[in-house]
């Protein structure tokens, strides 16, 4: 799945229902946000090839602090792509909250992704939103 840039402003992809307690993807059980914290093993997307990291960000934190904060994960881990979280999006992987993408819009602004709702929007790098770091496999 390839986004073009038209993709990224305000794009709701799906009005899915999100109630059960956990999805499963080609065999791996995603649990609800509320329970993604007590998760011990990495997540694996297996269809794009980037695992998901168990833990997010205690706080909200600016872009440059968010990037810092992933690339300390160490072993490959980042923020994850724009394209990447409409991924995780599209297979309710990630259902609630805000996070940073790693992908810049300009100098001064970058992309977040709103899992409420499904759509991602630039912003100044100075606004502060959650981090879940991914890694390519």
């Amino acid at each position: 799945m390839e986004l073009n840039a038209k993709y990224h402003l305000m794009i709701g992809l799906n009005n899915l229902k999100r109630n059960s307690m956990e999805v499963v993807i080609d065999g791996i059980v995603y649990v609800p946000k509320e329970l993604e914290k007590k998760v011990e093993p990495v997540i694996v997307e297996k269809n794009y090839k980037f695992e998901l990291h168990p833990i997010i960000s205690n706080n909200e934190l600016k872009w440059n602090d968010a990037l810092a904060y992933a690339e300390s994960l160490g072993d490959g881990w980042r923020l994850p792509t724009i394209e990447e979280c409409f991924i995780m999006y599209n297979n309710k992987i990630i259902t609630q909250a805000a996070y940073w993408s790693s992908s810049e819009y300009s100098y001064n602004g970058a992309w977040y992704f709103e899992f409420n709702y499904g759509y991602a929007l630039n912003i100044y790098k100075n606004d502060t939103y959650f981090v879940r770091a991914v890694r390519s496999l």
